[in-house]
């Protein structure tokens, strides 16, 4: 904050700001098995997928969640709730891997211009990108979420659970 960089009162703001950021994450401890069962209305399919992603995490144990994403909209729903998995956004756009920086419980992961646009080539490179830096292992479930690139929908229309394989 301005307060805190220039500000008579810097140690007290940021102190301040702790005790926020603190409480929020108290407050928003995950609420997706309700919101999931009926109680609130998606009006989007994006997030709707996303709200999926992150039920299964929780009754799969899953190991992790990737959001392959344009614009990073996947990735913000997914950082609205506590997840049980991690969540990896992966992006091809360097604006967006600096704007998922910024996100919640999301570890921006910026895709090399050479996977090209090809959905399974960046589901490939995401996954094996995941087992080399030892964040998944050959055999956990792992939670996918994208667009499909078919006409109709702008955004994440498809979940697929797969079991990482050793490759």
């Amino acid at each position: 904050s301005a307060e805190s960089a220039a500000g008579k009162y810097p140690v007290e703001a940021v102190e301040a700001l702790v005790r926020t950021c603190i409480e929020a994450e108290r407050s928003g401890e995950c609420r997706v098995d309700s919101e999931v069962r009926g109680s609130v209305q998606f009006d989007r399919v994006d997030q709707t997928v996303a709200m999926a992603a992150l039920y299964a995490s929780r009754h799969l144990s899953l190991k992790a969640i990737v959001a392959l994403t344009h614009s990073g909209t996947s990735a913000l729903w997914l950082s609205r709730y506590i997840s049980h998995a991690p969540v990896y956004a992966c992006t091809l756009e360097l604006e967006t891997y600096r704007k998922l920086a910024l996100f919640r419980h999301v570890q921006p992961m910026l895709l090399p211009a050479a996977v090209g646009q090809d959905r399974e080539a960046q589901l490939e490179y995401a996954q094996l990108a995941l087992l080399k830096d030892g964040l998944v292992s050959a055999g956990d479930r792992v939670a996918l979420t994208f667009g499909s690139q078919r006409g109709g929908i702008n955004g994440a229309d498809s979940l697929r659970i797969i079991e990482v394989s050793g490759k």
